[in-house]
């Protein structure tokens, strides 16, 4: 620093080296204000994802299930009909 400063320079040069700063903390919290933003809809995306896919898991275990026991009684029925066919 220049030793011929006076002290109003000095303090001016200090107000404006604040200034910069500041600025510069504002514009980095208004960034990471922006990732954290991004983030949280790219969350609450994969979040309702996982949702759909358990859903639609749940919707096929159903169906399996339900194609199960209709295979069940068809099964039945059909050795129910062919030991009253064959008189066992």
């Amino acid at each position: 620093m220049n030793k011929a400063m006076t002290q109003s320079e000095r303090l001016t040069r200090i107000e404006t080296l604040l200034e910069t700063a500041v600025a510069t903390r504002t514009e980095d919290r208004a960034a990471m204000r922006k990732s954290i933003d991004d983030l949280t809809a790219k969350v609450e995306a994969l979040a309702k994802k996982v949702d759909e896919v358990a859903a639609d898991q749940s919707a096929l275990k159903s169906k399996g299930l339900g194609f199960l026991a209709g295979a069940g009684l068809a099964g039945g029925s059909v050795v129910a009909a062919l030991l009253k066919a064959f008189g066992a």
